[in-house]
């Protein structure tokens, strides 16, 4: 299965849960709080029963016990240096094996967990263009192409504009524009280069929706990275297809708050508290 259907399982189960909450504007006067907790108990849920379904609980909490019990001879016999210095080594052996109880639970959860968490950066990382604002449109090309010479036609949604003309950059082999929005409504950006035409989302508006950067090539870390869209097709001319959209901004009262952080944090708690919940010991 490729990296591309995985994207869109993934978003297929998490956007009608989350989708929901981000339409709505009474949700917190529109906060985007209401989603990140929601999206980061849900990941944090399944990572749980994840690591129920594929650790060893049983040894698990022998190996923890017996880490404990090396602890606590090390502090009773802390007196005697022989003792003191075979008791270290027990340690480190006992949190070792306590350590690698870990291993398979996490390398099974990792993948999905990051497909999850890559898609919570599609609603947080960056924020849609309002009206009036401006933003920078860079289309890189194959470096078989001399970008000082190739046509190109930009075709635009409505709620957008060009402001100003296009600048070649044959260093980097792109070619960028200005975009104004006109207007908070569907926005799109049409590319044409021979017969190659590709089209790019533009998010706009104020609700809470999922800002796509980038189209890229097929690439294993891209596509990762960038799920909301497919990938563009090697044999076109295009490379990537960009636009740098605002970053978002979370406060906690008057501190901002980068949404990674807060998810994490978010996660930890909502971990720990299902752990508890449905017995399941994740330390």
């Amino acid at each position: 299965m490729s990296v591309s259907l995985l994207n869109r399982a993934v978003s297929a189960c998490s956007d009608p849960v989350l989708r929901p909450w981000s339409d709505n504007p009474a949700s917190f006067a529109a906060s985007p709080w209401p989603t990140l907790i929601l999206g980061s108990c849900l990941i944090a849920v399944i990572m749980v029963l994840l690591f129920a379904l594929t650790s060893d609980q049983q040894l698990l909490k022998r190996r923890r016990n017996r880490l404990l019990a090396r602890t606590l001879e090390l502090l009773l016999f802390r007196h005697d240096a022989r003792v003191s210095i075979t008791a270290c080594a027990r340690i480190l052996k006992a949190n070792a094996a306590y350590l690698w109880t870990f291993a398979m639970p996490t390398l099974i959860a990792v993948i999905p967990i990051t497909l999850m968490i890559v898609q919570l950066a599609a609603w947080f990382e960056y924020r849609p263009l309002i009206s009036g604002e401006t933003a920078l449109l860079e289309i890189a090309f194959d470096k078989s192409i001399d970008v000082a010479a190739v046509p190109v036609t930009i075709m635009l949604s409505d709620s957008l504009e060009l402001d100003g003309a296009p600048v070649r950059i044959p260093s980097e082999n792109e070619i960028c524009w200005r975009l104004q929005v006109k207007s908070e409504q569907e926005s799109w950006i049409e590319v044409r280069s021979g017969e190659f035409v590709e089209r790019k989302e533009c998010a706009v508006g104020q609700h809470l929706i999922k800002v796509s950067t980038k189209r890229t090539r097929s690439d294993l870390v891209q596509e990762i990275l960038h799920p909301v869209e497919r990938p563009l097709p090697a044999e076109g001319p295009f490379e990537q297809i960009l636009i740098r959209f605002p970053p978002r901004t979370l406060h906690i009262a008057d501190k901002e708050v980068h949404w990674l952080v807060a998810a994490i944090v978010i996660m930890m708690i909502a971990g720990l508290v299902t752990g508890k919940l449905f017995g399941v010991s994740i330390t």
